[in-house]
């Protein structure tokens, strides 16, 4: 049986680059019928205003709503172009601010994060049939034997800008 997966990580949203993120639907899209998993590969999403790290730019304060739909118009778009797929998203250090915060800011209802505050929870892909969501630090075990897919941190801390790449067996 052929099987594929088709990766992707490091697109930041806000910061994403659009022509990238078409270009990586546009493969989808030509290789639908081969396609059995994607892989969301962490930081999909870059939270800028909640980081703890970096200055947090006001300019950002008012964006969380409109990442959170532009993600949830990909989630959508991929759904639409490879329903049948399995579709892996695996929860990164940018997508571990959310959990931080919640912790750090709202301790009274961070119990909450388990279900209704979850990400995948505010991203609309927690029990959707065809997704699964993965925290951070842990990776996904693809095929027989195993191809393992992680957040790319575990290789010395480089960052790497979006990438798309191709597994088959």
């Amino acid at each position: 049986m052929y099987e594929m997966a088709v990766v992707a990580g490091d697109l930041q949203i806000p910061f994403h680059n659009p022509r990238a993120v078409l270009t990586w639907l546009k493969f989808i899209e030509v290789n639908k019928d081969k396609i059995t998993d994607i892989v969301l590969n962490g930081d999909i999403l870059d939270f800028p205003y909640l980081s703890l790290k970096f200055l947090r730019d006001p300019a950002y304060r008012l964006r969380m709503q409109a990442d959170i739909t532009t993600f949830q118009a990909l989630r959508d778009h991929i759904d639409y172009l490879v329903p049948k797929a399995t579709k892996h998203y695996i929860m990164g250090n940018h997508e571990e601010r959310w959990i931080r915060y919640v912790q750090s800011n709202a301790d009274e209802i961070a119990w909450l994060l388990a279900k209704e505050l979850s990400l995948a929870s505010i991203l609309g892909v927690a029990g959707l049939p065809k997704w699964k969501t993965y925290s951070y630090g842990d990776g996904v075990d693809w095929h027989t034997p195993p191809c393992r897919f992680w957040h790319g941190q575990r290789f010395g801390g480089f960052r790497q800008p979006f990438i798309f790449s191709l597994v088959t067996f």
